[in-house]
């Protein structure tokens, strides 16, 4: 029942986790309450369930280690029943847990008909049931499957986010088109944002949460276009530019009437749209 190398695998899924984490509350950690108003709660939820996922993996970690060191030492096996009753009633609860997120957030989609979110839940349904098929023999097989289940489906989600505007609100509806730059024999990619607020009680924070994200991209592919152009750094990673407070980020825009101008990018406020364009 205790096999060392699958005590191994739980660690490395539970940085993974960690790591699936950070990319959705990132935002939110950066640059704070405007995300709330544009992307709503979905990202920041989502986040929350990866790094809480990772924690709980990371305690049965330490419990798998510390009952094969029961197994050792323990010649009257009191330790073992111990440890193994507290890992039992662990992974009942944590499945508890996670069986009644699920289906809240199921129903939530299917209330607001969130397709997308509604798509990646069963995806991962479906692809745990499937691994938990092919891996047979195996006490854990249902467990291993739905962790591999959701960094599968988490390693994809994320990419979607990116394209498409996944979380976003119930304030907002945003058209994502891009700019692409040629330089040297690559392009640096500009983001370019049409924003339809719904609800115009949100449309100030929302504006925060654009000019922040706007300064970023604009920080971000300049430094890109500098690495390339001077080869100085080719291995050079986009997670190195952080986000700014909204006080820094406005002080590198121009004010003209409704228009603000950074020099790269172009923001005009109309009476329920922010557009961004990038200054070709």
């Amino acid at each position: 029942q205790f096999k060392k190398i699958r005590y191994f695998i739980y660690p490395i899924l539970a940085y993974f986790l960690f790591w699936l984490g950070k990319i959705f509350i990132k935002d939110i950690v950066e640059i704070g309450k405007p995300v709330l108003y544009y992307e709503g709660f979905g990202s920041l939820l989502m986040g929350i369930v990866f790094i809480v996922l990772s924690f709980v993996l990371l305690f049965v970690t330490i419990l798998n280690f510390s009952i094969l060191y029961a197994l050792k030492n323990d010649k009257d096996l009191k330790s073992l029943k111990k440890l193994n009753s507290i890992k039992d009633h662990l992974s009942i609860l944590f499945y508890i847990l996670l069986l009644i997120s699920g289906v809240f957030y199921l129903l939530k989609s299917f209330i607001t008909l969130d397709l997308k979110v509604i798509v990646y839940l069963l995806l991962t349904c479906i692809i745990g049931v499937v691994l938990s098929r092919i891996i047979k023999n195996n006490k854990y097989n249902s467990a291993i499957a739905a962790f591999v289940a959701i960094a599968i489906c988490g390693l994809i989600f994320p990419q979607v986010q990116m394209e498409d505007s996944l979380f976003e609100s119930s304030t907002v509806k945003t058209k994502i088109t891009n700019y692409e730059k040629d330089i040297e024999d690559t392009t640096c990619t500009y983001p370019q944002l049409d924003v339809l607020i719904k609800k115009d009680k949100y449309k100030d924070e929302i504006f925060k949460y654009i000019i922040i994200k706007t300064e970023h991209d604009t920080r971000d592919n300049q430094n890109f276009e500098k690495a390339v152009n001077t080869k100085s750094n080719v291995s050079w990673d986009s997670n190195k530019t952080q986000y700014v407070h909204y006080e820094k980020a406005i002080q590198s825009f121009d004010k003209k009437g409704n228009t603000y101008d950074n020099g790269t990018y172009v923001i005009k406020i109309l009476k329920n749209r922010i557009i961004t364009r990038y200054k070709q």
